[in-house]
């Protein structure tokens, strides 16, 4: 009966349009808190370049201006802000930062260190002998490659050849 009851009000003028404008005043409030500004922004590459020391200022300036994540309090940015574990990452960063994992005959260790993450990975979810990975660099290359994994696997498991994603 309630549900019966909201559904109705909702279906008349006065609510509708109360419920439209609350959805645009809670749209401009998230786009004021994640839009911020970036100044100004340089559109095309310089005459000439900056010195290091100008490139290094600027990201301090950036980085120091972004601090905020360290408290805790946004989820699904940093996972942690352990100040041992960001200089390990750093360096690890450092020594890596050039090499190539799509050439792992100049880059072998880059191949070993996916081998053993995978392996690692595989073991931990009980994996069938058969089991395979890969790594990527995260964020949204990993649901791509996870999407098509579903869909490969339902391709050879019960024939979808046209499957859908809600």
């Amino acid at each position: 009966l309630i549900r019966l009851l909201l559904r109705a009000a909702k279906a008349t003028p006065m609510v509708r349009g109360q419920v439209v404008r609350m959805k645009a005043q809670v749209r401009e409030k998230i786009e004021r808190m994640i839009v911020k500004d970036m100044g100004a922004v340089t559109a095309e590459l310089p005459a000439e370049g900056q010195s290091d020391a100008q490139v290094i200022a600027q990201l301090r300036a950036w980085a120091s201006a972004e601090n905020g994540w360290r408290a805790g309090k946004v989820s699904g940015t940093v996972y942690c802000g352990d100040d041992s574990l960001a200089r390990l990452a750093a360096e690890a960063t450092r020594l890596y930062a050039l090499a190539n994992p799509l050439h792992p005959d100049v880059f072998p260790s880059l191949r070993k260190m996916e081998a053993e993450v995978v392996a690692m990975a595989l073991r931990l979810f009980h994996a069938p002998p058969a089991g395979c990975g890969t790594m990527s660099s995260g964020g949204t290359e990993s649901i791509l490659l996870a999407c098509k994994a579903a869909r490969d696997a339902a391709r050879l498991a019960r024939g979808v050849l046209a499957p859908e994603m809600v």
